[in-house]
């Protein structure tokens, strides 16, 4: 079927980037890779690599941005992420999270939410963004935070989880 011919260009593309192509160059490759799979990419994107993602969930960059090593989306949603941003390296997105159940099993019933990062934001290394976060235009999310609240625009962020450290000028 179609589905599972998509599934297998993601999985080969996937593949080929994160075990040929990692490091500062081929960009254009990689967003070829990428466009095939049917994911979004826009123009003079660059990807460090690896990415991990499953066939499954959904990606959409916008022109201009910087995506360092090891990018993880975990969980079955899409992310989008706007253009001019700096994706730093080690950055989680995780859409996919559950439902607190019974002290038998707290973890319940699973889910997924779509996040969004708007243009000229700058997502600091080892930073992680959970379900359903729309971190709006101009925000910088300091190193090491975790975000687990939609974030106004134009304010650096950070901590654990990250808290309004100060307002960036426009």
């Amino acid at each position: 079927s179609i589905l599972c011919m998509k599934k297998i260009v993601r999985y080969f593309s996937l593949f080929v980037i994160n075990h040929f192509l990692c490091g500062t160059h081929f960009w254009s490759i990689k967003r070829f890779l990428l466009k095939i799979s049917d994911i979004l990419v826009g123009n003079n994107v660059k990807i460090v690599g690896p990415i991990y993602m499953k066939s499954c969930s959904d990606l959409e960059i916008g022109d201009n941005t910087w995506i360092g090593e090891k990018l993880v989306i975990a969980g079955n949603d899409k992310v989008v992420i706007g253009k001019n941003c700096d994706i730093s390296s080690n950055v989680t997105f995780a859409t996919g999270t559950h439902y607190i159940s019974s002290s038998k099993r707290r973890a319940g019933q699973g889910y997924c939410k779509r996040i969004i990062i708007g243009d000229g934001c700058w997502i600091g290394i080892n930073s992680t963004i959970l379900s359903g976060v729309k971190i709006d235009s101009g925000v910088i999310v300091g190193a090491c935070s975790c975000v687990n609240k939609s974030i106004d625009e134009n304010i650096l962020v950070g901590g654990i989880p990250a808290k309004k450290i100060r307002d960036l000028e426009e």
